[in-house]
């Protein structure tokens, strides 16, 4: 055989020999992936089945029939894929259990005994909670004054506290009658006295007590005496200011302030007050000294010169020795009556107003 033919056939049976080990692979589709998972499942499934038929065989016989299941008695679960990446779920539908299925379960598991059985099986039944009281009635308004006494207490407190008219300091407690009817004796005079009273009572009743909150509440009538001391002088600087050289027309009755009992009244009193109370009651005190002040000095000047801050309203003078100092002690005695008259007055009306609102509550 020539050589060539021989080394013909050589190649011929390589090329055969390869040929037999090439392995066609198909190609795999995603319909060809979800028919397997598919046969996955469902091979699962009748596992499934065929084990719980075998478990019912060997199972004692059942107890009494349980009452029948409804007619659809399938079950739906949600299977996710096998896939993660996808959040698709299908719906499969389970086949219906029967009756030996649902004894194998029970005798596999028998239910526990509820709660109550264990602890206490002879146990009388609680009684039920008492129904909630019922909620009060709401208190209409200013029902906070209950009784006849309550309302009283707190109509005197109101008068006491009340220093402009009702507690008056010059025309009700008679503090300060010296300045006032020495020196009130025209509306100028008495302006200027106002201004002085009102800085200088003011703020020696707050620097006192804040001097007392400091000491302990200890010392007070020596505080109160160099508080009015210190606060003089700015005070008369002030005032100076204000009205010049007439200032001098007050004479020894404005030095005479630092020492008046409308200012030092309150260093008697041994309870301690707040700063902020202290400056509230002061302003309340001024006011009053001032308006008692102011009445007596224009109704002076009004009934002894006919004027009043120096225009004529008057023809003629109706009680010329109203400008002296027995006049203003008459002044300020007709006034003072007047005062406490229509106090009075009103005092008592108020009182018969809360006895008539509160007498019959008994609670």
């Amino acid at each position: 055989m020539p050589p060539t033919n021989r080394k013909n056939r050589a190649v011929e049976r390589k090329k055969e020999e390869q040929g037999d080990k090439t392995v066609i692979i198909p190609q795999i589709t995603p319909e060809i992936l979800e028919q397997r998972r598919r046969d996955a499942a469902n091979e699962a499934r009748r596992r499934a089945a065929e084990q719980l038929q075998a478990a019912g065989r060997n199972a004692p016989p059942p107890p009494p029939p349980a009452p029948k299941p409804p007619a659809n008695t399938s079950k739906t679960i949600r299977i996710p894929r096998i896939n993660r990446k996808t959040a698709d779920t299908r719906t499969v539908q389970m086949p219906p259990v029967t009756p030996e299925q649902t004894a194998a379960r029970q005798t596999a598991a028998p239910p526990a005994p509820p709660p109550a059985q264990q602890t206490a099986p002879h146990t009388a039944p609680q009684p039920k909670p008492a129904a909630p009281a019922p909620a009060p009635a709401k208190k209409p308004e200013g029902s906070h004054r209950r009784t006849l006494a309550e309302a009283q207490s707190e109509l005197d407190a109101h008068v006491t506290h009340e220093h402009i008219a009702l507690n008056n300091p010059v025309m009700v407690r008679g503090l300060g009658l010296a300045a006032v009817v020495a020196a009130a004796t025209d509306g100028d005079n008495a302006l200027m006295l106002s201004v002085a009273v009102l800085m200088l009572l003011t703020f020696t009743r707050v620097l006192a007590v804040a001097v007392c909150h400091l000491t302990g509440n200890r010392f007070r009538p020596v505080i109160y005496c160099y508080a009015a001391a210190l606060c003089y002088i700015p005070t008369y600087l002030v005032a100076y200011n204000l009205f010049g050289n007439d200032l001098a027309v007050l004479g020894i009755y404005l030095p005479l302030l630092v020492v008046d009992p409308a200012v030092l009244k309150r260093m008697e009193f041994d309870e301690l007050e707040s700063v902020r109370h202290a400056f509230r009651l002061g302003i309340n005190n001024s006011l009053g000294v001032c308006l008692a002040t102011m009445l007596v000095g224009c109704l002076r000047e009004l009934l002894a010169a006919g004027t009043l801050f120096d225009r004529k309203i008057l023809a003629r003078a109706l009680l010329p020795v109203a400008g002296q100092v027995s006049g203003g002690f008459l002044i300020v005695g007709l006034l003072a009556a007047v005062w406490l008259a229509v106090r009075g007055m009103y005092v008592e009306y108020k009182k018969e107003e809360v006895s008539r609102l509160y007498g019959k509550r008994k609670r």
